[in-house]
């Protein structure tokens, strides 16, 4: 129960692995035999079920009438995209980085957030105020022991017309450490999508609301498949079909810790059956955590009446009924 042990998302976790994907299994049956349109547990009469995959029933009454993703920043100190981060699994090989449409010399996996902060202050497009100098900082780096690289990285210039662009990762030969795997991929900070059926068809008292925390062993993953995070094309499929069945589904993007932070250990989260587990473990989930009740604070905020006219509730959720669901790292978080 003390080993390490490595997840469906292949990532090697500390801890009592089973928990971590038992606790995200089992939620998520739980949501689907739970409807949200008052009907109890019972699936509707000629829903449809796929059985290869998880939680994939469609409920017709929804499956073709959602209404358009919606994406946000819910950090109430940088606006969406302002803050990125780029994962580089590998040890070797390289990476380029893309931003409106340009995009960087080759950089090995091992680069140091000094070449990456060079790489993209050589871009036109990070120079935000037109002062000849790129408007970004980088920092994290290289030196973790499953050779993944996080570069946290930050516009520092107010945003242009349209917003901060979303970072793109591409790796080419890319080779990691046996048993680990290669990626390169780059997501916004503290944001997250909305999943919702068409607003026509929302009850009065508004839909419940599923918060959906991605995998990763708190040092990868990602809320969309956008991101090139493996994790994150499973968020969309659940998001989606959760949706069609009547909830508003929020899967977030919560702020990633460091791999090289992150030391291979065997432990115990509980401490019960072998050692506590590093300082730096626990200050993870602390992160993941703080980060969803800031995602909920942002979405109950919203359905506030606004004073003075406005947006009121925009996404006709019911703020006294959240529930939050995750795999794997995600679901030791909720």
């Amino acid at each position: 129960m003390g080993a390490s042990q490595r997840g469906g998302d292949g990532h090697r976790r500390a801890g009592r692995g089973p928990r971590w994907a038992t606790r995200g299994a089992l939620a998520l049956a739980a949501v689907a035999l739970a409807p949200a349109f008052g009907v109890g547990s019972a699936l509707p009469a000629g829903a449809a079920t796929t059985p290869a995959g998880p939680v994939r029933y469609l409920d017709p009454l929804f499956a073709s009438n959602l209404a358009p993703r919606v994406e946000a920043s819910y950090d109430p100190g940088h606006a969406l995209n302002q803050r990125q981060t780029v994962q580089i699994a590998g040890i070797a090989g390289s990476f380029t980085l893309t931003l409106a449409g340009q995009t960087t010399a080759a950089l090995p996996p091992t680069a140091s957030a000094a070449q990456v902060q060079a790489a993209l202050r050589s871009l036109p497009a990070t120079d935000l105020d037109a002062d000849g100098i790129g408007d970004v900082a980088v920092t994290g780096g290289p030196g973790a022991f499953n050779g993944g690289n996080n570069f946290h990285v930050t516009f520092t210039a107010p945003a242009p017309a349209g917003g901060y662009a979303r970072i793109t990762a591409t790796g080419t030969g890319l080779v990691s450490y046996p048993g680990f795997p290669t990626m390169a991929s780059a997501q916004c900070d503290r944001c997250l999508d909305v999943y919702q059926p068409d607003e026509v068809t929302a009850p009065a008292g508004g839909r419940p609301v599923i918060l959906l925390l991605h995998g990763g062993s708190f040092m990868a993953g990602a809320k969309d498949a956008a991101s090139g995070d493996p994790n994150g094309g499973r968020m969309e499929v659940w998001a989606t079909a959760l949706a069609t069945r009547g909830y508003v589904v929020v899967p977030i993007n919560y702020s990633l810790s460091d791999p090289n932070q992150l030391p291979p250990t065997s432990c115990d989260w509980d401490a019960i059956s072998g050692p506590a587990c590093p300082a730096a473990w626990y200050a993870s989930v602390a992160n993941a955590q703080h980060d969803a009740q800031a995602a909920i604070r942002w979405l109950r905020l919203g359905a506030q009446p606004v004073s003075g006219g406005g947006a009121d509730n925009p996404f006709r959720i019911d703020p006294n009924q959240v529930m939050v669901v995750g795999e794997s790292a995600g679901a030791f978080a909720a």
